[in-house]
């Protein structure tokens, strides 16, 4: 017999709709990493490698391989993507997965990957984040703040050498962006402190370094492609460093995100109008002058990338628009508008209901809870598709929607379920996830949700005449009947159509058995007799669970109980007695 607990929910890291902005040397063409697709594809919900041109294309996608062993997956987490000046060599850093593991090796593996130039075998370079030089000679991995390996690794596509700078501080300065100036010029962060060092390429490989002084310790910094400045962030000010003449000009104090343009006198940032306010798109002339913002938004900007003629800007926020912006003018060009995006799936939405356990599943039938932003968009009806299936939306705001997993939803493979509000736009937000027949899960009242009441971390219980639930001061009376809610506990018979509410008449029941008991303390548990379980009358999505309160029922401790299906393996999900 094969016995599947139910885990807690870990989901990933929220990550932006766009992000790791890259453009040319004439802003002619636009990369950036993205976990949406473009509408109407079969892509997945893995961070991959876009580009806009005269339209969006997928530049490239590595699907998810969950059977590398010791609970790891393949690198298919495409970011960070660095573009050359001429647009004909692009670089980008894949990472994967640790699911089910706090391995500190897994939480720091990044490979380099390059399209376009000339081949080159990836472990010339080692681990690290990948990092272009602006004319595509040169690829640069190193050690950033998550990376283990403390050297710099050094490609360079001319000849084919590798290089490893391995006898320096070896780090890039803060994200390692701009790093690269052309004729062999690498800036480095030279061991900390307020100076910074750039190492330049000689006949025989490269040199010992140079260091630059300057007027704080930068967290941060760009290169400009001819070599001539610095823009740096200490703290969360910007400053540029004339690095010939030494003079240095603070540009804001409170900056992000910074690009410079390849002469060095044009910088890009983000910053608040007025402190705390939303981030605007500000360019600012390297010696302090000409100060403007370009582009605001009420939800504010978080990327930002610059041409190198400092020419054109581009710009997204967290709702996914994404903006072409004409640096002169101002003029702005709306290339993606909002998207109703999905950053998380549960069985239970807390405060309002809470699961008892997760598994990262989802059950067809059941109810299901999506977190993210703008569903509701400009006002429009929202709808959700899964697996290509139209699912009942039972609740709905801008960041949130209740919804039924349909019957008809394949299982035992990855699903997608995709937001739509009749707003469309060339993306789309997709979250996939595992499908099972039975995903036991126990919640909280099911009408807490319509009527706003807080939660409790408790299994809470119905009496009999569900009137009230039990609690200390109001006991279960012997041999009682209780109610719960679940979600997940299978297929039923008779069934019921998606979407409709369960009949009282006839009661519509689990077609797997299922048990419950009671775990007093460790080693000591009580059978309790389960008098039906089905779905519950008059809901849809929800599953009622009646047991009874024989002598010794417990006041405390935890309620289990156990799904078996036709092949015998057993769910489990549990929840704490109140």
């Amino acid at each position: 017999m094969r016995t599947v607990v139910l885990l807690l929910f870990a989901g990933l890291p929220l990550l932006a709709q766009f992000s790791g902005l890259a453009t040319t040397t004439d802003g002619s063409q636009l990369y950036f990493s993205s976990t949406l697709r473009l509408r109407g594809s079969t892509e997945s919900d893995a961070p991959k490698i876009f580009r806009h041109g005269a339209t969006f294309d997928l530049v490239q996608e590595v699907l998810r391989d969950d059977s590398i062993p010791d609970q790891l997956s393949n690198y298919y987490m495409l970011i960070e993507p660095q573009v050359s000046g001429d647009g004909k060599v692009v670089a980008y850093t894949s990472t994967l997965e640790c699911y089910a593991s706090q391995s500190t090796v897994c939480g720091t593996q990044y490979l380099p990957n390059v399209v376009g130039g000339n081949p080159f075998p990836t472990h010339a370079l080692g681990w690290g984040h990948a990092r272009l030089s602006p004319d595509g000679r040169y690829l640069a991995t190193c050690c950033l703040a998550d990376q283990i390996t403390p050297h710099i690794g050094i490609f360079d596509f001319a000849t084919g050498q590798s290089f490893v700078l391995q006898d320096f501080q070896g780090l890039l300065v803060g994200d390692g962006l701009q790093a690269f100036a052309d004729g062999g010029m690498l800036l480095e962060s030279g061991g900390g402190g307020d100076s910074v060092t750039i190492f330049r390429r000689t006949t025989s490989g490269w040199d010992n370094g140079t260091p630059v002084a300057l007027s704080a310790a930068p967290l941060l910094a760009r290169l400009s492609r001819d070599g001539s400045t610095i823009l740096y962030v200490s703290g969360t000010s910007l400053a540029a460093h004339n690095i010939a003449s030494g003079q240095e000009a603070v540009l804001d104090s409170e900056a992000s995100m910074p690009w410079i343009s390849d002469d060095g006198k044009l910088a890009l940032y983000l910053a608040p109008m007025e402190s705390g306010g939303p981030l605007e798109v500000f360019v600012q002339n390297t010696d302090g002058s000409g100060r403007r913002s370009i582009a605001s938004l009420p939800e504010g900007f978080n990327a930002i990338t610059l041409s190198g003629d400092g020419t054109v800007a581009y710009a997204a926020t967290p709702l996914g628009r994404l903006l072409r912006i004409d640096v002169g003018s101002g003029a702005t060009s709306q290339l993606n508008g909002p998207i109703p995006f999905i950053s998380d799936l549960q069985p239970c939405a807390p405060p309002y209901l809470f699961c008892s356990l997760g598994t990262g599943a989802v059950a067809p039938g059941s109810v299901v809870w999506m977190d993210g932003s703008a569903f509701a968009g400009s006002g429009g009806a929202v709808s959700v598709l899964v697996n290509g299936i139209k699912a009942p939306v039972f609740v709905s705001s801008d960041s949130y929607v209740r919804l039924q997993n349909p019957w008809e939803a394949p299982v035992n493979e990855r699903i997608s379920f995709v937001v739509e509000n009749g707003n469309p736009q060339p993306f789309e937000s997709v979250k996939t996830e595992n499908s099972a027949a039975i995903v036991p899960n126990m919640l909280l009242l099911p009408s807490a949700y319509e009527s706003g009441i807080s939660g409790s971390p408790f299994l809470e219980l119905y009496h009999q005449n569900f009137s009230t639930l039990v609690s200390d001061s109001q006991p279960p009376a012997s041999n009682e009947i209780l109610h719960l809610y679940m979600t997940g506990l299978g297929p039923v018979s008779p069934a019921v159509v998606t979407g409709e509410k369960a009949p009282s008449e006839p009661l519509s029941r689990i077609v797997n058995p299922i048990s419950c008991a009671t775990n007093i303390s460790p080693g000591l548990s009580l059978d309790v007799p389960v008098e039906f379980a089905g779905l519950a009358p008059g809901l849809a999505g929800i599953y009622q669970v009646d047991i009874k309160a024989v002598a010794g029922f417990p006041t405390d401790g935890r309620l289990i109980c156990t799904v078996t299906d036709s092949a015998g393996t057993t769910y489990v999900a549990t929840g704490s007695l109140p």
